[in-house]
């Protein structure tokens, strides 16, 4: 009930809550540390080592093109910094997988943050993704797409061409976009430490589905948005966001239970990080058997 409740309220009111939830997670870790009850959590501890042969026993493979959603937290258990989180997601893959993270510059919705009429410069604006995705993002060989609602980063063989031309791309999750070539390649997303709402592949999801709708994915809006790419070039560029209905009715997590429920989501447990991977075409897929017997993303 107080998931439905929160998908209700309004974006700045969820951003509020976030924020509040983060206070109170900081607040009772200094509690937590003080009172010396950390030692009860050393069973939970877990480093470099065990979290690669975590990822391993998912089925993560050298040559896989993975895409991360990730959380650093101190109640994760994981000795390790942000860069080794980084550095075992790029050994697991190997030199010939390519690895991708989201890194968009708000965490509340891309229509508040348009709104703003910031400039989005590919090289220097800060990610809001968590701190893994900003360590990931400051990497020197870590290419990043220009696009200010959904900019994708990206290191490995196949990262130049994933994240080519999104600029052009009026809906950031749409044609075009890094996410319909991840899919195309068949990619694999993991949630590591975070919730399945956190799924950015779901935009192209719906996109491919939204003619099944019963309201308007896309509010009528074009926002036109001064971005500077890697080269310091200044440009203005197009973008289409979700309409608030869409923001108001999306419910990701119908989709994992279906997804679950067929034995498409993996997942394992390390200290106490909840890690859970799923294909891109089997969330694809399941949504749309999801559509055709009438159970919408909505």
């Amino acid at each position: 009930m107080l998931r439905t409740l929160f998908h209700k309220l309004n974006p700045s009111c969820k951003h509020n809550l976030i924020v509040l939830r983060d206070k109170t997670k900081r607040r009772l870790t200094r509690l937590f540390f003080s009172c010396g009850l950390s030692r009860l959590l050393k069973f939970y501890d877990y480093g470099y080592d065990e979290l690669l042969q975590s990822l391993r026993g998912l089925g993560i493979v050298p040559g896989d093109l993975l895409m991360v959603h990730s959380s650093f937290s101190p109640f994760s258990g994981f000795s390790g910094a942000p860069h080794d989180v980084t550095r075992a997601l790029r050994e697991c893959i190997g030199s010939e997988g390519t690895l991708l993270m989201m890194s968009m510059p708000y965490s509340t919705s891309a229509r508040t943050y348009l709104e703003k009429r910031e400039i989005f410069d590919v090289s220097r604006t800060v990610s809001r993704m968590g701190l893994v995705s900003e360590v990931f993002r400051r990497q020197k060989d870590v290419f990043r797409s220009v696009h200010p609602t959904h900019p994708v980063l990206a290191v490995g063989p196949l990262a130049e061409w994933l994240v080519t031309g999104h600029e052009c791309c009026l809906y950031g999750c749409g044609p075009g976009s890094p996410f319909e070539k991840f899919y195309q390649k068949n990619g694999k997303i993991l949630f590591l430490g975070v919730s399945f709402a956190t799924f950015t592949f779901i935009h192209y999801v719906e996109h491919l589905l939204q003619h099944q709708l019963s309201f308007q994915l896309y509010g009528d809006e074009i926002y036109r948005v001064k971005v500077v790419d890697s080269a310091k070039r200044e440009s203005e560029i197009e973008v289409k966001v979700s309409s608030p209905d869409a923001l108001l009715r999306r419910r990701p997590l119908k989709l994992k239970r279906w997804l679950a429920s067929k034995g498409r989501i993996r997942r394992c447990r390390v200290g106490l990080t909840e890690v859970m991977i799923v294909r891109a075409e089997d969330a694809l897929f399941t949504a749309m058997e999801m559509t055709e017997r009438g159970c919408v993303l909505y």
